[in-house]
């Protein structure tokens, strides 16, 4: 029996859930590690639509789906090792939770371990904010536990934010074997690709990169500071959509139906609930003196995380108390042919 069922007790769907929320395609995937955990396995893509992604893992392992969808997080699909495969070893899961408040990677990665502390014989090894999942910014956390009063668990977990949702992924196995399988985990992460915007908000598939190009101008001004996206750090973060040629008041969309708030995830940044989240987990929130405002082409819109951009776009994020003429003229800094966006 897999390890995971000695660890949680879930009932899983019969076989005709597959069908409604995951998909496996039978595709040989090119391996480029010369680790000798990888050379004689061969991975496929199991695909998930309604929660919006794709994941290669290997042919032998076998994989189900939880029955509670509405559990929050939920599980949505746990891959482990075919009992008849000795060299594979450890489970790996994909889980989706929606946040509960404005959180930033910080705030979540904090709270998270807070939590885990609870568990027995807890062990902090380490954790990072400087991941990436599916090209957006991501957090991991490797951490022991006690599985019984002789043997620990050793478990990786690595996440993200997109809009609302946490993605998370953990790969966990007993001491003694986790190192041996760390390749094959690390593969599968890697492996993460978002293909809509996310569960509950949008069907559509995102197109491959060069699927489409359009240029928008934007601007985020937050307390009369307008954020300098041509940075280093902040450029070429996704094939998809991004910033790039060191300059950062046009965004470049690369692909089809990539909304706005996907760039800003890759960039470790959010939009939730009234308020704009920075990479460096300060949030800037609606109150009563300060408000958070989004103007697409010249007009006020209560939303812009599920926009589409399109060639000629104008976008502005705009958190203050600023008067009408002054959000007037920071419209005007948006048209690049009256004034630029940084001047000198």
């Amino acid at each position: 029996m897999s390890l995971y069922f000695f660890i949680i007790g879930v009932s899983l769907v019969v076989l005709a859930l597959l069908l409604t929320l995951g998909s496996v395609k039978i595709e040989a995937v090119q391996l480029t590690s010369d680790q000798s955990t990888m050379k004689n396995i061969q991975f496929v893509i199991y695909e998930n639509p309604t929660y919006g992604f794709r994941i290669d893992f290997p042919k032998l392992w076998e994989f189900e789906v939880a029955e509670n969808g509405s559990a929050n997080p939920v599980q949505v699909v746990y891959f482990y090792s075919s009992p008849d495969d000795e060299n594979l070893s450890g489970d790996f899961t994909v889980d989706v939770e929606k946040l509960r408040g404005e959180y930033s990677i910080q705030d979540y990665v904090a709270d998270t371990v807070d939590q885990y502390r609870s568990h027995e014989g807890f062990k902090l090894i380490s954790y990072s904010l400087n991941n990436t999942l599916g090209g957006l910014g991501a957090y991991s956390i490797l951490y022991n536990q006690n599985y019984n009063s002789t043997v620990n668990l050793t478990t990786l977990e690595v996440g993200t934010i997109r809009g609302n949702l946490v993605y998370f992924i953990e790969y966990y196995a007993f001491d003694k074997e986790f190192n041996q399988n760390i390749p094959i985990a690390r593969k599968m992460i890697d492996s993460i690709g978002f293909i809509n915007s996310g569960y509950g908000q949008s069907n559509l598939t995102y197109g491959p990169p060069n699927s489409d190009h359009q240029h928008a101008s934007f601007a985020v001004v937050l307390n009369n500071s307008t954020i300098d996206f041509s940075q280093n750090k902040y450029q070429l973060r996704s094939p998809l959509i991004h910033v790039e040629n060191k300059e950062g008041k046009t965004l470049h969309r690369h692909a089809s139906n990539i909304p706005l708030i996907h760039f800003f995830n890759t960039l470790g940044m959010n939009i939730i609930d009234n308020c704009f989240v920075l990479d460096n987990g300060t949030k800037y929130c609606s109150n009563n003196k300060m408000k958070l405002t989004f103007y697409l082409n010249g007009q006020q819109v209560n939303s812009i995380n599920d926009y589409v951009v399109r060639n000629g776009d104008e976008i502005l994020i705009l958190y203050g108390n600023d008067s009408l003429p002054k959000i007037r003229d920071r419209l005007i800094m948006l048209n690049q042919a009256i004034k630029p966006l940084f001047p000198k």
